[in-house]
């Protein structure tokens, strides 16, 4: 069988295959590379044939180096041998942990959902009138019984450090609720020595002095949702109550002269930030500069992508075509299980947000290439930070597409086995999210559904059901074993549609064609080049830029790579030169 491989190559015309089984990036001589398609594929002769401008040794040789690699247990063609159940999954250290002790002990951040009001009305908004059939709204807010038990669960499972945040529709009209809610946790904070931070995304129309003074008096993380120039911002992020197209009143003013007061009154307060939605934006190099602006001042930065109503519908549809406004069908993929099911008829017309995923590709590739070039040559954190302020939407980009893969889990030496495929993330672990009605889900990214409702603010986290959950994500009916990004996968259990014939279950149609969209083999190799040819010219740069939250040190990188680099004209390698090079 053909190993699990991803090949590439860099801008330096360096020759890299991605062992999909291991995580190892091997190093390979321009002759190895053009005979690895063809390993355990085609026989000798035949791969010579097909490479005539290769020696019969050159071949030999190419094949010789590739079968001794994978009898060290490189180049497999199926994944590595599971060694534990999937009940004692190792979430984490080298200790097996089982799931119900990490969902009971690892919780550090809790959200709030105080609202669903807002006074913008932002056309991409989740809360908007172009997904109403997708979200049932109140118009109560979040009560503070509620709140009080959400916060009472989770600092009852004492972590030294914890975070409660505050989310929307735009928190910041249930000002009162909030203080209420932050003197009773600090409190019960105290009583059990827990450290404890809050953080709040707002709009920041509503930033006035009293707002701002609280929200520094007690050490607020300070996210604000600001599109970039004033034209890229005020294309959507509205006012409500307009009654014609013409009245349309953008909040960009408003936003950033309640910015400039914050940093009036507080100059020098680092624990705030931008929330940036890249698909409204009309300029990129404009919306840099304006970027570069603020960054100072709010130093933390966030960008977001927001798809089309239809786009997003579609996906939470489990990828069948449906007409927004209109009737749809969902359902497994047969006619006898399709369902009709009517959306609000009134939606009006659907915004067509800029596509970045397509149109704009060239674009921001062009100066992510610059800035990859750049990173190459810094020599230290200042100056990498310095790079890195200079294109803010371009380094978070970047930072997004090689996290996973510098942090990824490298199976090295003789250590061919693992419990099981890596997970994007632990719904119910370290993170929850309370709903204005307080239901207990993952996170705020995912649907308030049957499937996603792990416990309530009362009772807090059901642990059975997030360790049920848990399994069927891994379990999901995927080959994820074999799946090219097993170690680097970037699936959001958000993104899992519900089975309208097994409520509470995955629609596993749907997942699978999710799936299949991720598992990209051009769009990882693109990812794995970038990563490439930064750790080629400056090895130590991601771990500035992407550094660990453990704080472990990263192993050298080049010295890690394992190498199959030998040219053709050299003697043929002795076995013991080949144990040195693997």
């Amino acid at each position: 069988m053909h190993p699990l491989i991803v090949k590439y190559q860099t801008t330096a015309g360096k020759c890299y295959a991605y062992d999909v089984g291991s995580g190892e990036i091997l190093r390979v001589s321009d002759v190895v590379y053009q005979v690895l398609d063809d390993y355990h594929l085609l026989t000798p002769d035949e791969i010579y044939e097909k490479h005539p401008a290769l020696s019969r040794e050159c071949v030999r040789r190419a094949l010789a180096e590739l079968d001794h690699v994978q009898e060290q247990g490189l180049l497999c063609d199926h994944a590595p041998e599971i060694t534990a159940q999937v009940e004692s999954l190792c979430c984490c250290g080298e200790e097996p942990e089982p799931i119900r002790d990490f969902l009971r002990h690892r919780r550090r951040i809790l959200i709030l959902e105080v609202t669903h009001q807002c006074n913008l009305a932002c056309e991409y908004c989740v809360f908007g009138k172009h997904y109403d059939q997708t979200r049932q709204l109140s118009g109560t807010p979040m009560t503070l019984e509620t709140a009080k038990s959400a916060v009472a669960n989770f600092l009852s499972h004492n972590p030294k450090m914890a975070t409660i945040g505050f989310y929307g529709g735009e928190p910041l009209l249930e000002f009162k609720l909030i203080k209420d809610v932050v003197a009773f946790a600090e409190r019960l904070a105290a009583q059990r020595g827990v450290d404890l931070r809050f953080n709040i995304t707002t709009n920041g129309t509503l930033l006035s002095d009293e707002k701002i003074h609280y929200l520094v008096a007690h050490k607020f993380s300070v996210m604000v949702s600001l599109d970039g120039n004033k034209e890229s911002h005020d294309r959507y992020r509205v006012f409500k109550n307009f009654k014609h197209p013409e009245e349309r009143r953008g909040s960009f003013d408003i936003i950033t002269r309640q910015m400039e007061r914050f940093v009036e009154l507080y100059p020098d307060y680092t624990h705030r930030g931008i929330v940036l939605t890249l698909t409204a934006t009309l300029n990129l190099p404009e919306v840099e500069t304006f970027v570069r602006q603020w960054k100072p001042s709010f130093p933390v930065f966030v960008a977001n992508v927001v798809s089309p109503v239809q786009t997003y519908v579609e996906a939470v549809s489990g990828g069948h075509s449906i007409e927004v406004g209109k009737y749809h069908t969902l359902g497994c993929g047969s006619e006898s299980c399709f369902q009709s099911h009517p959306y609000n008829d009134g939606l009006g017309d659907v915004p067509e947000f800029d596509d970045w995923s397509t149109g704009a590709a060239t674009a921001v590739g062009e100066r992510i290439s610059e800035l990859i070039s750049r990173l190459r040559q810094s020599g230290d954190t200042v100056e990498t930070q310095k790079v890195c302020d200079d294109s803010p939407i371009c380094e978070c980009l970047l930072r997004t597409d090689v996290d996973r893969i510098h942090h990824r889990t490298v199976i090295g030496g003789a250590r061919r086995k693992r419990a099981v495929s890596r997970l994007s993330c632990f719904p119910g672990a370290v993170r929850t999210y309370c709903s204005l009605r307080g239901g207990v889900f993952p996170c705020e990214r995912v649907s308030f559904s049957k499937l996603f409702e792990i416990g309530d603010a009362v009772s807090d986290v059901d642990v059975d059901k997030a360790h049920d959950f848990l399994i069927e994500m891994i379990r999901l009916g995927c080959d994820c074993g074999n799946c090219i990004l097993n170690q680097v996968c970037t699936l959001c259990p958000a993104r899992v549609a519900e089975s309208l014939e097994s409520p509470g279950h995955p629609d596993y149609v749907a997942i699978q064609s999710t799936c299949h969209q991720l598992a990209s083999e051009s769009t990882l190799a693109a990812r794995l080049r970038e990563y490439t040819e930064i750790m080629e010219g400056n090895d130590k740069v991601l771990d500035r830029l992407c550094p660990k939250t453990d704080g472990e040190e990263q192993e050298d990188w080049l010295a890690s790579v394992a190498g199959l680099t030998r040219s053709p004209e050299q003697v043929e390698l002795t076995v013991e030169e080949l144990e040195a090079i693997t």
